[in-house]
């Protein structure tokens, strides 16, 4: 995926097995580099922990198993797979959160200022898509205004 200079992918096969494949490239705007969380089903998290009882996390009472160079969590903040699967951006075998959950999660995580920073990047990002919208949005405006006489604007800008 793209978020304006971040580059993101990720790919995560044959974890039981041992036999692990990720992929981090990531130039960030912010000169950092990306973390990648990953959040499982239960059951999922169940035999990983099963594989790796020696490599468990839990943190406030999120669950999570690190089998490599990366973590793998039954809930993150509580919230579980079923929540961050919702409006997720399906790949073959994998789920990328949408960006209205990935903002909440940075949200959520403010108090350091590079989840702080994480915030303002998606929000800028947010808002320019949606100023994409303006001249549609200007025309409806237009049409709606057109069929009501004697409009007086407190305030306009364009």
């Amino acid at each position: 995926g793209n978020l304006e200079g971040a580059t993101y992918t990720a790919s995560v096969t044959k974890i039981g097995e041992g036999d692990t494949s990720f992929a981090n490239p990531t130039p960030l705007l912010s000169g950092e580099t990306a973390l990648f969380w990953f959040v499982a089903h239960d059951d999922d998290v169940f035999e990983l922990i099963k594989l790796y009882p020696h490599r468990v996390k839990d943190l406030f009472g999120d669950l999570g198993v690190c089998p490599h160079i990366f973590e793998i969590w039954r809930t993150i903040c509580y919230f579980d797979y079923s929540y961050y699967k919702e409006n997720a951006i399906e790949k073959d075998d994998y789920y990328i959160i949408s960006l209205e959950k990935l903002l909440v999660m940075k949200a959520l995580a403010m108090k350091k200022a590079k989840y702080l920073k994480d915030v303002h990047l998606i929000t800028e990002h947010i808002l320019s898509n949606q100023g994409l919208k303006y001249e549609e949005q200007r025309r409806l405006n237009k049409r709606i205004l057109s069929q009501i006489e004697n409009i007086v604007h407190i305030e306009k800008t364009d």
